[in-house]
């Protein structure tokens, strides 16, 4: 099962990298629906909070672009994602 959720986490991770554009909504959802209440839930655990951060943030961190274009289409668009960042 975690190997599952790694490779989930490793092509959603090249999705917003390379395909940001293109799926702009779709990208919202899985944020605002899987990997963030992953993150927010208090009984969700440690080791799968590691892994959506190591798996899914961590390569996404690494590209300055990525990052300023999340936050200028969710943060700044208005859009139900506001605040990606605060969370």
């Amino acid at each position: 099962m975690n190997q599952v959720f790694e490779i989930s986490c490793e092509i959603f991770s090249l999705m917003v990298t390379h395909m940001r554009g293109a799926l702009k909504s779709e990208i919202e959802v899985f944020f605002r629906e899987i990997y963030l209440p992953i993150l927010e839930m208090k009984v969700s655990s440690v080791e799968r909070k590691y892994r959506v951060v190591n798996n899914l943030l961590g390569p996404m961190s690494r590209d300055a672009r990525t990052l300023v274009e999340m936050y200028l289409n969710y943060d700044c668009s208005g859009s139900l994602m506001s605040n990606i960042y605060e969370r």
